[in-house]
């Protein structure tokens, strides 16, 4: 039997750990700094909270969920950092603040911030993680399949020159595809992801398709991506 390469195992392992335990914000790391700011945009102060145990397998920069348009920084699954995972849970422009693509300008910011400061901060920049659950699975999946993308890139942050690239995704039950999700919704899925999807967009799907697709993860794949791991179910 081939042995797994060591991007896959390591989020195998962090698709593991997060789906057999709650997402909670209580953890046990010696190194815990809250309250990086990693960017301003347009008067918006960015921030991220990173947690670093001593030895970290990988880093994984964790993007919160919350239909777009809600949650904060502080769900993130701060359990996996007892288990050797260094954490960063990062800020993103909301969709009430502004449309699709600032979301993954934000991140990818934070991405390159990181990647500048990796020696400073104590974990191994060879090993980046982009993951996160339902639309924050959906964002990190946008964000690692669109590595090199300039329209992906944005201009958010002081490191433009710096890589906004990593080595493996998680996406955990987050949405691919904007175009086809309100058809393939039960009633109440469609009350609930109907006005969370246009809110992303800035309009309905139907007015904005080249922006759905866009949007959507499943038509940014290609060859050149790294490892990505989707998670649906119990």
């Amino acid at each position: 039997m081939h042995s797994i390469p060591g991007p896959i195992q390591s989020i195998v392992w962090v698709a593991v750990l997060t789906s057999v335990t709650a997402l909670s914000s209580e953890a046990a790391s010696d190194a815990r700094q809250e309250g990086l700011r990693f960017a301003t945009i347009h008067g918006r102060e960015l921030y991220l909270d990173l947690y670093v145990p001593e030895t970290p397998h990988c880093l994984i920069i964790w993007v919160h969920g919350g239909r777009w348009w809600r949650g904060s920084r502080d769900a993130c699954p701060t359990e996996l950092v007892d288990k050797g995972y260094a954490l960063a849970s990062v800020d993103y422009r909301l969709a009430t603040e502004a449309v699709f693509p600032a979301q993954v300008h934000d991140i990818k910011s934070a991405i390159r911030f990181l990647r500048v400061h990796t020696d400073s901060l104590g974990y191994p920049a060879s090993r980046m993680v982009v993951g996160g659950a339902s639309a924050g699975g959906h964002l990190a999946a946008l964000v690692g399949t669109t590595n090199g993308n300039p329209y992906y890139k944005g201009e958010v942050g002081t490191h433009l020159d710096a890589s906004s690239s990593v080595q493996a995704i998680l996406d955990l039950f987050g949405p691919t595809n904007l175009l086809t999700i309100l058809d393939q919704s039960t009633l109440h899925g469609y009350k609930v992801r109907a006005p969370a999807v246009a809110l992303l967009l800035g309009a309905d799907v139907i007015a904005v398709p080249d922006l759905a697709r866009k949007a959507s993860p499943v038509h940014q794949v290609d060859a050149s991506d790294p490892p990505l791991l989707i998670i649906h179910g119990d």
